[in-house]
């Protein structure tokens, strides 16, 4: 499950798309150079008017002159805000050279990185081994509840995860995907960011 968004060639028609969205909306910059788009600040949460969203749109493109003018610009990505507080997750798909595509989860958000909290597993994935992938990171203890936070929909966590899987099963020309963040509670799940990696031409991968 993804949020509803609209993509827009410019800042005008940004604020068009956000109206259409209602408010709040999120802005994304849309540049296939950037691996993160916060490291330039292509990222905007909580903007609340036709006006906000244009002058942020305007904003990110002067940063992105002055801090990557390689990296080319393909509009922006407006999105509604998603409601409510949730666990950021990120869901992986990699290739590696002796056995091919696996499947990561972990903790998500800007900080995945540099947090180390990431379990493997190869695909194809059943509920029964995602399941059993999910207890392998420290992320799995966060599902549960603690505190003042309610538990996620742990159900919802595991499905992500075989349909991550069966991408890798449907379409072997994908080198790389990442979910990121993948946000549950207990509603369920929703993707709110992800970015995909094509092989060369031809090439194929190959299951374990």
């Amino acid at each position: 499950p993804t949020v509803p968004c609209r993509r827009a060639a410019g800042p005008a028609e940004a604020a068009d798309a956000a109206a259409m969205l209602r408010f709040p909306v999120v802005l994304k910059i849309l540049s296939p150079g950037l691996q993160h788009k916060s490291e330039v600040g292509g990222v905007v949460l909580g903007l609340g008017s036709m006006r906000a969203v244009a002058e942020a749109a305007e904003a990110m493109l002067d940063r992105m002159r002055r801090l990557r003018p390689d990296a080319p610009v393909h509009g922006f990505l407006v999105q509604r805000q998603a409601a409510g507080r949730a666990l950021e997750l990120r869901l992986r798909l990699g290739d590696d050279p002796m056995f091919g595509p696996w499947i990561g989860f972990g903790q998500g958000g800007t900080t995945a990185d540099i947090a180390g909290d990431e379990a493997y597993d190869l695909p194809p994935l059943n509920l029964a081994l995602a399941s059993q992938l999910i207890d392998r990171s420290r992320t799995a203890k966060l599902l549960g509840g603690y505190r003042d936070w309610p538990p996620a929909d742990r159900d919802a966590v595991a499905q992500a995860l075989v349909r991550l899987s069966q991408i890798a099963v449907d379409w072997p020309e994908i080198a790389a995907c990442s979910i990121n963040p993948l946000i549950a509670d207990a509603q369920g799940v929703l993707a709110l960011d992800a970015s995909f990696a094509l092989r060369p031409p031809g090439e194929k991968g190959f299951l374990a």
